[in-house]
């Protein structure tokens, strides 16, 4: 998954992780991202990418994402980070996900 969020964010300003976030390039010069909580909607980028890159079906792609937002979502409960090698972490910080 962290190669498709690193692809896409060069290829789009605002990456929709459906049911967690977005990520938003803030800088494109220094490659600065924000991590937004409250855009969770699916825009059906991120699945749309994960079928042409796996040409795999639409239930998979949509697999491929919750599978991806459980396995985050339960380190971050744990009080860990989610490292994406290359890319950033997801951590807790004052009970809300942020994103370095």
């Amino acid at each position: 998954m962290t190669q498709y969020l690193q692809q896409l964010s060069k290829e789009t300003k605002t990456v929709i992780i459906p049911g967690f976030g977005a990520l938003t390039v803030t800088n494109e010069t220094t490659g600065e991202i924000m991590f937004m909580p409250y855009l969770k909607f699916d825009d059906g980028t991120l699945t749309k990418f994960i079928i042409e890159q796996e040409t795999c079906d639409l239930a998979a792609a949509k697999n491929t994402v919750s599978k991806f937002v459980n396995e985050v979502n339960i380190v971050l409960e744990k009080g860990g980070s989610f490292q994406m090698r290359n890319f950033g972490a997801f951590s807790m910080k004052d009970g809300e996900i942020v994103f370095d």
